[in-house]
């Protein structure tokens, strides 16, 4: 019993041996990457060879001559140059009312979308109101904001309502009912 315990020991050891010899030498011969010996000489050129040179003390000249006249090559034209528009002068319509501005937001057939428009500009700040228009298949509800006497400033309050409310508003001469 005592031989067949040996026996099996040596196999053992014996398959040890194998497997570290092949754990060593298997990545060698499977390596496809040539070792290339290192190359030591330095990458870094030499250094220049400097050559100094004296400068001698700067001299001021006795006289330092002016520069020539240059030519003429652009004579701006004497126009006024373009004015941005100058606003209406607030005025008074025929029927005695001032003449003023109102932004038309939008058109609803249904009542309900525009006091719901109307209600979000005013939580904006906006002095906004609705009208019905009669139609022939039925009345249209607008929202309109304003007015204002000054057309300038309506352009202002429509830049903003269209950036915000992403809508394209109109601006119409305002008409009191």
């Amino acid at each position: 019993m005592k031989s067949l315990d040996d026996g099996l020991k040596q196999r053992v050891v014996g398959a040890l041996v194998l497997l570290a010899l092949a754990v060593i030498f298997l990545p060698v011969l499977f390596d496809r990457d040539p070792i290339a010996p290192v190359d030591r000489t330095s990458q870094i050129p030499p250094s220049p060879q400097v050559v100094t040179i004296e400068v001698g003390q700067p001299t001021i000249p006795r006289e330092i001559p002016t520069a020539p006249e240059p030519e003429l090559m652009y004579v701006p034209e004497e126009t006024a140059a373009e004015e941005e528009p100058r606003p209406e002068p607030p005025g008074l319509l025929a029927d005695g009312t001032p003449k003023s501005w109102v932004l038309q937001v939008a058109s609803f057939r249904q009542r309900e979308h525009a006091i719901a428009l109307r209600d979000k500009l005013l939580a904006k700040d906006y002095p906004a109101y609705v009208r019905d228009i009669p139609q022939r298949e039925g009345s249209i509800v607008r929202v309109y904001v304003g007015p204002k006497l000054d057309k300038q400033s309506l352009l202002k309050v429509q830049d903003a309502i269209e950036r915000e409310f992403t809508l394209k508003a109109l601006v119409l001469p305002f008409t009191p009912e």
